[in-house]
């Protein structure tokens, strides 16, 4: 199913972790290198700095051809046709710097991935079809489906989210349509669903078999987790009871499942961040806990919000500052120092300096 060589993925992989465990000087540089010699890869896939130049010459060349068919291109109905094959057009173009040169996250095959998928919904969108009375369920329904099928060919972190997302509103919009659940239950609902793709994509994000697709897993893991606070939160909870229910959630007993959720859910984040050792969960539930904060003061106002504002900030430096100290001392499998790979802003700082002395060069 895998658009790119299975065995080049096995080498990359391979040699992504060697590339950790030598910045971590685990292993030697000899060793290192006799690895790498061992397992080569030939996927072109350039540091940070070229993809972002690759792809916004693909994005120029994209707009270029989208400008160029709407100048002569006026009627919706021929220009459903003529996006669809555009969109054939990207999907082969993509095929084929793949297949024949090998692009893996070079930028070019990226830009190219999303904007065939931008061109496929927009014909869809501008199609017949949307005068259809279920095309509200249908244009995600679609989507979610051309997400999963995208995902599985290409392996893309931002395509899961376009899948798992317009999957999520499909399935509530689904049940509200339906009338098999009520407009109350329609969060729990989301939660349900937040909750259920969490757990299974932090259970086999590491199975052997799916090591191709740990990124997306992983990202699809943070997606869902954040839907689930989104629903589970009381600031979107009340508005939700009140645009849809005509009423107050204060009013309702179900207020105090969202006052819990709102309040435990950024703690419970936080907590199996720090037991799992995963520096994002770990990051996303201090966001969460400034949203709750900040929802609870929405509603219920102590102090006055520069009190706060003093507060808050004092308290955070002084949690920064405590952790920080206790980080120099050592944890066990936490550090200070920064382990990530900075051979990218090595090769920025080098490419500033040579610039500098080519222009006086000249000079």
């Amino acid at each position: 199913m895998l658009a790119y060589n299975k065995q080049d993925l096995n080498n990359f992989f391979i040699r992504e972790q060697v590339k950790k465990a030598a910045s971590r000087e685990s292993i030697t540089t000899e060793e290192k290198t006799n690895i790498l010699n061992a397992y080569p890869v030939s996927f072109y896939t350039p540091n940070f700095f070229i993809r972002i130049g690759l792809g916004i010459v693909t994005l120029t060349a994209y707009w270029a051809l989208s400008g160029f068919i709407d100048s002569f291109i006026k009627s919706k109905d021929v220009m459903s046709y003529v996006l669809m094959a555009v969109f054939i057009l990207l999907l082969c173009t993509l095929e084929f710097f793949i297949k024949r040169y090998h692009h893996f996250r070079s930028g070019i095959d990226d830009i190219l991935l999303y904007a065939a998928l931008i061109t496929f919904y927009s014909a869809l969108g501008i199609s017949q079809l949307n005068k259809w009375k279920h095309f509200d369920l249908l244009m995600p329904l679609v989507m979610t489906i051309t997400g999963i099928l995208a995902t599985l060919r290409y392996s893309d972190r931002l395509v899961t989210i376009s899948g798992f997302l317009p999957g999520l509103f499909f399935t509530g919009l689904l049940f509200y349509k339906t009338g098999i659940l009520t407009k109350h239950a329609l969060p729990f609902l989301i939660i349900l669903l937040s909750l259920t793709v969490y757990l299974l994509a932090r259970q086999y994000r590491k199975h052997p078999a799916l090591r191709h697709y740990f990124n997306c897993l992983w990202i699809l893991e943070i997606s869902a987790l954040c839907t689930l606070y989104i629903a589970g939160n009381y600031f979107a909870a009340s508005m939700w009871w009140e645009k849809q229910l005509s009423s107050e959630l204060s009013n309702d007993p179900w207020k105090y499942f969202f006052i819990a959720s709102t309040a435990l859910i950024p703690f419970w984040c936080l907590y199996t961040g720090l037991r799992k050792q995963e520096i994002i969960q770990s990051r996303l539930s201090v966001l969460m806990i400034a949203a709750s904060i900040c929802t609870f003061h929405y509603y219920v106002e102590v102090i006055s919000r520069e009190a706060e504002m003093i507060f808050y900030g004092t308290l955070l430096i002084m949690i920064a500052y405590f952790l920080i100290r206790q980080l120099k001392k050592g944890i066990p499998g936490f550090t200070y120092n920064s382990m990530e790979d900075s051979a990218g802003m090595i090769e920025m700082e080098e490419l500033f300096i040579g610039g500098t002395f080519s222009a006086k060069g000249k000079s």
